[in-house]
């Protein structure tokens, strides 16, 4: 569990989707346009999606955006074998309830494999009092309905983005 201290007293926390460092990284946002009041966070999880990238050079840009913007790393709250990001010294233990219930919402609005690590990482945000940013409809509405604070950058977005309060 984080300390309000170790975080920064009064800070709001952000946690990123994977799909925001490719945004960032493709013009498609700038980090002026991420919240300018908090602190940013990732897991080991976005390391290993960004690890696997095919495109060597992008692979490298990836997760230098990823150290630049947020350096501090969490675990993930749910261990898992298997899952890259979620195994031994980069979860802890899980309660058994948070992840399955995401996994379970995400499954029921569309099947795809990437399903586990945006439960892993909307449960990050969710045990740590922490907002989720994403581009990734399905993933804002899913974690909103959870009771995850959300930032959605949607795929027209110019300007500010749609900041959703649960």
């Amino acid at each position: 569990q984080l300390s309000q201290g170790a975080m920064g007293d009064g800070m709001n926390k952000y946690v990123l989707d994977t799909n925001i460092f490719n945004w960032i990284l493709d013009g498609r946002i700038g980090t002026g346009d991420l919240p300018s009041d908090g602190l940013f966070f990732a897991t080991p999880l976005q390391r290993a999606e960004i690890s696997v990238t095919a495109d060597d050079e992008r692979r490298r840009l990836l997760l230098s955006k990823l150290e630049e913007i947020a350096p501090s790393v969490l675990h993930a709250e749910s261990f898992m074998f298997g899952v890259e990001g979620a195994g031994f010294d980069q979860a802890k233990w899980s309660d058994g309830q948070t992840y399955p219930a995401l996994m379970a919402l995400l499954d029921a609005r569309r099947l795809r494999p990437s399903n586990v690590q945006d439960a892993l990482i909307a449960e990050v945000a969710f045990k740590n009092g922490m907002s989720l940013i994403t581009a990734d409809k399905i993933l804002s509405e899913v974690a909103e309905g959870f009771g995850i604070s959300v930032v959605f950058f949607s795929p027209d977005y110019v300007g500010v983005p749609n900041t959703q309060e649960s």
